[in-house]
């Protein structure tokens, strides 16, 4: 009985979390990664910005594996199969949020 509860209290939650998507373009994902400055050119700000960078991306490709994942278990049009496609599409949003949050810190390690 717990373990349906948690499954139903987790489907509500993505259901609350995935109305509020946030559609981003394709190019964002394809821009080329930055070059990284000398080390005497970085200031400690810098390296913060940059290991904050690499976090979040982790976080969004843990993510979109997770994503990956939940798509791969989606057969037929149950409902088990529909909450599945819920999740992956959350975990989709977040891996996006994630990777959009990871270009904004390497921007500000580049800022001057």
């Amino acid at each position: 009985m717990l373990r349906s509860t948690c499954t139903i209290a987790r489907l509500g939650i993505v259901a609350i979390l995935g109305t509020g998507i946030l559609v981003v373009p394709e190019s964002v994902f394809a821009a080329e990664p930055a070059v990284v400055a000398a080390k005497e050119d970085r200031t400690p700000q810098d390296t913060k910005y940059e290991r904050q960078a690499a976090d979040l991306e982790a976080k969004a490709d843990r993510n979109a594996r997770l994503a990956a994942d939940y798509r791969a278990r989606v057969s037929g049009g149950s409902k088990q199969s529909m909450a599945f496609a819920s999740i992956a599409n959350h975990y989709d949003h977040e891996a996006r949020r994630y990777h959009q949050a990871a270009l904004g810190a390497r921007g500000l390690a580049k800022a001057p």
